[in-house]
């Protein structure tokens, strides 16, 4: 589906207003500004190399080093909550704009 089509979807369900955010990459791009923290999840050395050809891949590869496996848009085993969202919005926040240039936010 495109997102014109889902920003259709959820206007004719209700939403008042809908704010398209697209990550440059993929959302694992941004979780990765955070590799303190997905270090410390995964029980792995905070220096251990992050290797792979994009976010995706690279999370792919830490959580098989750490014996897990990340599923892309599935359930994170907890990742999620413990990752730094200031952090990692303030890494992006030129992609966050659209949010920010939203009445009543202030970055």
């Amino acid at each position: 589906m495109i997102w014109n089509d889902v920003k259709k979807d959820l206007l004719s369900a209700g939403a008042h207003s809908v704010i398209l955010v697209r990550a440059q990459k993929s959302i694992e791009d941004w979780f990765l500004y955070d590799s303190d923290n997905i270090m410390s999840f995964l029980k792995l050395n905070k220096n251990e190399k992050i290797t792979g050809s994009n976010g995706y891949d690279k999370l792919q590869r830490l959580y098989r080093k750490a014996n897990k496996v990340y599923y892309k848009g599935m359930k994170s085993n907890g990742m999620i909550n413990i990752l730094n969202i200031e952090k990692i919005s303030l890494a992006v926040k030129d992609q966050l704009s659209p949010l920010y240039k939203a009445p009543g936010v202030n970055m």
